[in-house]
């Protein structure tokens, strides 16, 4: 660069000497023809157009080199400023790699961490999306499945279950899908072999951003076990039941449960203004067969009067062992004449019936009956009962083996 400029420079000096030559010769012709004799003007005229031509070039050729520089001094700037960006575009790359590697690893552990509390958990578990496709499961839900966790995930849930072939009617999961609320129920779980189970059912939302169900936890617990505790304890309860309004030697209804009935056929009678008839029966000379065959034989004749008065019984009517050798019967919208009928037959009954003893013995026993019988103005069970039993001793003192009405009438 520097050789260049002193060769411009140069040439600007000779152009320069020149000009003054033709200046001298024009002023002073005797020294400038001197100098111009020198090369002769054709010569001198053409270094001088030359020289000028090279000065001109000189000239443009530093503007150009000025410009370049300036251009040069821009591009510098401009790719200096460039690099800056793009070395912080680098930079804001870098951190948001390593921040979504550190995103990722976390999300590896976070899912690690969902895998470890999943298998964690003993019950059954899973996560259904709403096509009831399902995202998680766990052993235990694959186990009670009979299939694997990697069978059962992308597959619908119902897929898994015999017999079934789409979402419950009932179903728990729809509904939370539906309400965005849990739910629980009780589902006899289906097998195609095996112990029928009893599942407990619970189901939980998970909501997106906007707010709505997009996946259902479900989580299921094993209370077969607690069901076959209920139903014993049902059934258990039940036969309390029965034995606290069952007389335990003829298994008809015992004095209280027999109150209890009554009260209840009052009631309804009152209600629908029907009649209801009663009826005591007692066996005649119960002592004198305890004392002649023993306690076990007056056992047996009270079975006797038992079965006689249950193979007479209509489906409303209710038999029952009033006390004692006493028994009642309780006749819904029965009036007086049809439970004097009633008795009849029933005292006809006892008379062919016999109980046979273990040594062969066959013991005869005889019955004598009350009846009484009220309308829709009846007040209460003491009202209706004491005519009845009223009825009973006016056959006992009339001999026995006798049925009489409450009115005093015999049948």
């Amino acid at each position: 660069m520097r050789k260049r400029i002193l060769y411009h420079v140069a040439s600007a000096g000779v152009v320069l000497a020149l000009g003054v030559s033709f200046v001298l010769w024009a002023a002073w012709p005797a020294p400038g023809g001197v100098i111009l004799s020198l090369w002769g003007p054709p010569a001198a005229v053409g270094l001088c157009a030359i020289l000028a031509a090279r000065f001109l070039l000189a000239r443009t050729h530093m503007r150009a080199e000025s410009q370049l520089r300036s251009h040069r001094d821009a591009l510098e700037l401009s790719v200096s400023e460039r690099t800056r960006e793009l070395e912080e575009v680098n930079r804001e790359l870098k951190r948001e790699v390593a921040q979504r590697r550190e995103a990722e690893a976390a999300l590896c552990h976070s899912m690690s961490f969902l895998s470890t509390i999943l298998e964690s958990i003993n019950d059954p578990f899973c996560i259904l999306d709403r096509d009831f496709t399902l995202v998680r499961v766990n052993k235990a839900y694959a186990a009670l499945k009979r299939a694997s966790p990697a069978e059962m995930l992308g597959g619908r849930c119902y897929a898994f279950t015999p017999f079934k072939d789409g979402p419950c009617p009932d179903c728990i999961v729809l509904r939370t899908f539906q309400e965005a609320v849990p739910c629980v129920a009780e589902r006899k779980a289906l097998v195609v072999e095996g112990p029928e189970k009893w599942l407990e059912v619970f189901t939980y939302p998970i909501k997106d951003q906007g707010g709505q169900v997009s996946h259902v936890i479900e989580h299921l617990r094993d209370i077969t076990e607690r069901k076959l505790v209920e139903h014993e304890k049902a059934a258990l309860i039940e036969e309390l039941e029965h034995l606290s309004r069952t007389d335990a030697l003829t298994g008809l209804l015992n004095r209280r449960a027999l109150i209890e009935r009554l009260s209840q056929e009052l009631s309804r009678a009152s209600r629908f203004g029907s009649m209801l008839s009663v009826v005591l029966c007692d066996v005649d000379s119960f002592k004198a067969i305890n004392d002649a065959y023993g306690h076990d034989a007056g056992d047996r004749v009270l079975c006797t009067v038992a079965d006689t008065l249950s193979g007479l019984l209509r489906q409303a009517d209710v038999a029952g062992r009033y006390g004692g050798d006493e028994f009642m019967v309780i006749l819904p919208e029965t009036d007086l004449r049809g439970a004097l009928n009633f008795a009849e037959k029933v005292r006809k009954a006892m008379e062919r019936a016999h109980t046979r003893l273990d040594d062969g013995v066959a013991v005869e026993a005889s019955l004598s009956i009350g009846v009484s019988a009220c309308g829709p103005g009846a007040r209460s069970v003491a009202g209706l009962i004491k005519p009845a039993d009223d009825a009973l001793y006016a056959s006992k003192y009339a001999g026995k083996n006798t049925v009489t009405a409450s009115d005093g009438s015999p049948s």
